[in-house]
């Protein structure tokens, strides 16, 4: 059972147009994966993350700036030289400037080496996958509830079938009843006892109609539906036991996505203490600047000769020096983490191994007891259509048909258990081996 993102994938028109009348497993689960909300928000929190990465290489781009200053001084400020420039005693009071002074200016500023960008970018693909393994866990979850909610449907519509065969049976048979009570061929205490179970029959339809209301409104949940939405189960409970009859597919603990989880924080831990390591390393970039400065005593900004170009070019060199012990502080934090992550991975593993096989032994349990109760049913039908016969023919008591009544009604609610046991064991064996 093994999909594509299928939130992103389109399904039928009239299945996204109105919500849909008939539902196969298949399109339960896409028709699910495409609605459920909890699955769009962390897809949208995927996206969040790629937009950081991208962010994250942008760093590498130059940053240019434009700026513009008009000035008007009001009151230009006084500068006093020695008198000896000019050969007097008395110091010369000079004013610098014009009335107005506009200056236009664009500036660049590029990066040339800092190992942090690098560490950002490394980091922040690895919240992106970080992500998307939390979007595959989360529709991983969501697969397992929504076939579940669909099979517990087809249980107990499959009850409310068998339930209802049951009532037809004992009303028949307490017809007969009445037939041989009026000729005298029936205790009344016989009689009580097929009215008995006809009544427990009824109730047992009754309980079991509830459970499949119950059942559908909670499949309607799992897939995103409303409470009340109308949804016909297209598939059948033989049709899935055929399918989930197959060889089980190989265990490979890499493929589950608690493995990859905890992969993804020790490389994370490992990028951090890159980056710690790192923080020590200088920094160079390049910035340069070109500038227009406008100088006149009145409002002409096109008058000739009063504009002044100039601009600069220069390296900048950044070298950390001492930083508190921060950086070994960090290194060895980090270095504790990955030990933790490395230690964690060795137990998930044996955790999941074990997992593996427990859902083995649960599905090949499953499948032993589907065997025998398919054996089980089979026999009781064939007791209780020959107890049926010989009670109209006067050879059985009631109390015989009723015991091969209640026979068959465990022997159909055993296999009607047997058959959802086996279809959630081949479900968990499928998590289990990372193929759901």
């Amino acid at each position: 059972m093994k999909f594509f993102p299928l939130y992103c994938l389109l399904l039928p028109l009239s299945l996204w147009a109105q919500a849909p009348t008939s539902l196969t497993l298949d399109e339960a689960l896409r028709y699910g994966l495409a609605h459920r909300p909890d699955l769009r928000s962390q897809a949208t929190q995927t996206e969040v993350s790629r937009a950081a990465a991208d962010q994250a290489r942008n760093a590498w781009l130059p940053t240019v700036s434009a700026s513009a200053d008009f000035r008007v001084n009001t009151q230009l400020q006084t500068s006093v030289l020695p008198g000896e420039f000019q050969n007097q005693e008395d110091p010369i009071l000079i004013r610098f400037g014009t009335r107005l002074n506009y200056l236009l200016g664009v500036s660049l500023d590029q990066p040339l080496y800092q190992a942090s960008i690098r560490d950002n970018i490394l980091l922040a693909d690895n919240q992106v996958a970080q992500r998307e393994n939390q979007e595959a866990r989360l529709e991983e979850t969501l697969k397992l509830d929504i076939a579940g909610a669909y099979y517990a449907v087809l249980l107990h519509a499959e009850k409310c079938s068998l339930s209802q065969a049951a009532v037809v049976r004992a009303r028949a048979d307490l017809a007969d009843a009445e037939v041989k009570q009026a000729a005298g061929a029936l205790l009344r205490q016989d009689y009580n006892r097929l009215l008995v179970a006809l009544r427990n029959a009824e109730a047992t339809l009754d309980t079991d109609t509830r459970d499949l209301a119950t059942s559908r409104r909670q499949l309607n949940y799992q897939i995103g539906l409303p409470q009340d939405a109308e949804v016909i189960i297209a598939d059948s409970l033989a049709a899935l036991i055929q399918a989930a009859d197959r060889p089980a597919p190989a265990f490979e603990a890499e493929n589950r996505t608690e493995l990859t989880a905890e992969r993804l924080l020790l490389a994370q831990n490992q990028l951090n203490l890159n980056k710690a390591l790192h923080s020590n390393r200088p920094e160079v970039s390049l910035y340069a600047n070109y500038s227009l400065q406008h100088l006149n005593d009145q409002f002409n900004p096109f008058a000739a000769d009063t504009w002044f170009p100039y601009n600069y070019l220069g390296l900048r060199v950044n070298v950390p020096i001492f930083d508190r012990y921060a950086r070994r502080a960090s290194v060895t934090e980090y270095r504790l983490q990955i030990q933790v992550n490395e230690e964690n991975l060795t137990q998930l593993r044996r955790q999941l191994t074990n997992t593996w096989d427990q859902a083995r032994t649960d599905r090949e349990t499953a499948r032993i007891s589907l065997s025998r109760a398919q054996e089980d049913i089979t026999l009781a039908r064939e007791v209780l259509e020959t107890d049926r016969l010989r009670f109209r023919e006067g050879a059985l008591t009631a109390a015989t048909l009723a015991a091969s009544q209640y026979a068959l009604s465990q022997s159909e609610s055993a296999l009607l258990t047997a058959l959802y046991n086996w279809l959630v064991a081949d479900l968990n064996y499928q998590k289990a081996t990372g193929t759901l």
